[in-house]
């Protein structure tokens, strides 16, 4: 065994561990809020699932909608935001994009939140 041969490994060892590191930690994305007020006492948990766009098709890629924007359109506060991405296949027609928008929001904001799809969910 040669010596840079024993380095390549080691250095593949070392961004193995560090990708797997990322994958263990979670993928969840989290954004600050953009309308985080004084905080009501009574918060809930709702989500959406989002998908959209198609892999392999040209032109500019699908953009998610983002969900704070989403939600303060309807009138709605947002204390809190997170972003989990969900697998997707890489075959030609499915899905480019697909994550679960979590937001918190105040319990009396829950009846407008479902007329725009989000609703209190497990997490």
């Amino acid at each position: 065994m040669s010596v840079s041969w024993c380095w390549r490994q080691t250095a593949m060892l070392a961004l193995g561990a560090a990708l797997l590191g990322q994958l263990l930690a979670g993928c969840a994305h989290e954004q600050a809020p953009a309308s985080a007020a004084a905080q009501p006492e009574a918060l809930t948990w709702v989500a959406q699932d989002v998908v959209g766009g198609r892999q392999c098709e040209s032109g500019d890629p699908w953009q998610p909608p983002d969900p704070v924007a989403q939600l303060e359109r309807a009138g709605i506060s947002v204390y809190d935001v997170q972003v989990e991405p969900q697998a997707v296949c890489m075959a030609c027609g499915c899905p480019a994009y697909a994550a679960t928008h979590w937001v918190r929001i105040a319990d009396a904001d829950l009846e407008a939140a479902a007329r725009i799809h989000y609703r209190p969910r497990e997490r």
